[in-house]
């Protein structure tokens, strides 16, 4: 449960770095504003994409614990279809 929070602040992190992005102090070349935004939406996406693929692992581990026996398969099966279909 405390790994699923973590993670929930690493998604955090990365959208904020994402939106950043967008409200970047106006330099003196364009060029230069348009690459720091560039690099600080770049950055964003690869902390989410970290969370994601952290979620990808905890989660499944998280519901095979907290569910019943009967429905454990179910929940997993759910979980990745959800994943796939989006």
């Amino acid at each position: 449960r405390k790994t699923i929070l973590l993670i929930s602040t690493v998604y955090l992190l990365g959208s904020a770095l994402e939106a950043a992005s967008g409200v970047v102090p106006r330099p003196a070349s364009p060029l230069e504003r348009s690459s720091i935004g560039l690099c600080l939406l770049l950055a964003g996406r690869a902390v989410c994409g970290v969370a994601s693929g952290s979620s990808t692992v905890v989660v499944p581990m998280y519901l095979g614990e907290i569910s019943p026996p009967h429905l454990r398969g179910a929940l997993g099966t759910c979980f990745q279809l959800t994943c796939c279909t989006g």
